[in-house]
């Protein structure tokens, strides 16, 4: 049987500890020998990363915010 893995999401505000938490969480979960890779998707502090976000956004079902 095949082992499924988990995705983890942190939601939060800019600047709330988002990406330190998750560092954290997968530090923790390699020291105790559960493989894990911290995943970024982009944001959209640029128009390439806007347009990426809204086309990943489109991937997945979600409206598309205006502006």
């Amino acid at each position: 049987s095949t082992k499924r893995g988990a995705l983890i999401v942190f939601e939060g505000i800019d600047r709330s500890g988002k990406t330190t938490q998750s560092l954290k969480l997968v530090d923790y979960l390699n020291s105790i020998n559960i493989p894990t890779v911290h995943m970024r998707f982009p944001g959209k502090s640029s128009i390439i990363l806007f347009i990426i976000h809204e086309l990943i956004m489109l991937q997945i079902g979600q409206q598309v915010s205006v502006g």
